[in-house]
């Protein structure tokens, strides 16, 4: 009997102890931790991704090519540049002579200015960085709302009714509406300004330069994996309510990837701080990561 009597006691005595554990009065560092890395693993965001333009395009800043001349080193894109003249209205400065001195006058002209076209490509090695949508794992509220919940609606009464009483009178009166309106005379406004046209062009062959290379530039944004992140500590955690809570959270560079080291400037073993990472005790769940939308 008194063996009984003292299991019952030390049974007790754990379950107090981890109902205490998860409790309002209490955030404690581990336990934010771990609430902030399963929801971010859960909504595909300790991966970080850099984009990158894949084609033929012009690029005049010379920091852009140099990144990407840094991607090509490191066998991520294949890389080469064309320089073309283009004429363009210049602004100048120059120095006249006046009744009460020299003075500056400013004027324009046209002149040849280098422009760059840059041809880019993804290696088998950058390929394998692209950015793949991962479906995102519902959470244990949206579990229970039956988000993907399908009726099969011709197995009830209803279904057999028709939804016009007399179709033939509604398909009359429809094909007076659309009869009025091809009456109608076409309005409309003249745009100010076309966008850029679509599709292969020739271009007669005393064209400048510039317009040839321009008509046949076409590239794509590609995302590329810059970073896997590790949530590494949760820190000074500061009870702001009697269910909430607020927590600094250091997060460090797992896997840096060569577009990250070059776009990014991360490295493996780099941290970075975020703080005021809000935390909110509810009856049911204990403590959860509330992420801001």
């Amino acid at each position: 009997m008194k063996k009984y009597f003292l299991l019952s006691i030390i049974l007790l005595a754990a379950g107090c102890f981890v109902s205490c554990g998860d409790s309002p009065d209490s955030l404690s560092p581990s336990t934010a931790k771990k609430l902030i890395k399963k929801e971010l693993k859960r909504i595909n965001q300790l991966d970080s991704y850099s984009k990158v333009q894949i084609g033929y395009f012009e690029c005049n800043d010379n920091d852009i090519r140099y990144k990407y001349r840094q991607l090509a080193a490191n066998e991520i894109i294949t890389y080469q540049v064309k320089k073309v003249m283009k004429q363009e209205r210049v602004k100048k400065t120059r120095i006249k002579k006046g009744y009460w001195g020299n003075y500056k006058e400013n004027y324009w002209t046209n002149e040849f200015v280098p422009v760059y076209f840059v041809t880019t490509s993804l290696t088998e090695k950058g390929k394998k960085l692209v950015y793949e949508e991962k479906e995102i794992e519902p959470s244990e509220d949206e579990k229970e709302l039956r988000l993907d919940f399908e009726v099969d609606k011709s197995k009830f009464p209803e279904a057999s009714v028709k939804e016009q009483e007399f179709p033939d009178e509604t398909a009359s009166q429809t094909e007076n509406a659309e009869k009025e309106e091809a009456d109608e005379p076409e309005e409309y406004d003249e745009p100010e300004d076309y966008g850029e046209l679509e599709g292969d062009y020739e271009y007669v062959k005393d064209a400048p330069e510039y317009d040839k290379e321009k008509a046949n530039e076409k590239y794509e944004e590609v995302s590329l994996l810059a970073n896997s992140w590790g949530v590494e500590k949760a820190r000074n955690v500061l009870k702001t309510g009697d269910f909430t809570a607020t927590a600094e959270i250091l997060f460090e560079v797992e896997k840096a990837t060569p577009v990250g080291r070059i776009l990014d400037g991360r490295y493996n073993g780099q941290r970075v701080l975020m703080k005021g990472q809000r935390f909110v005790f509810y009856q049911d769940k204990g403590w959860t990561f509330e992420k801001d939308e």
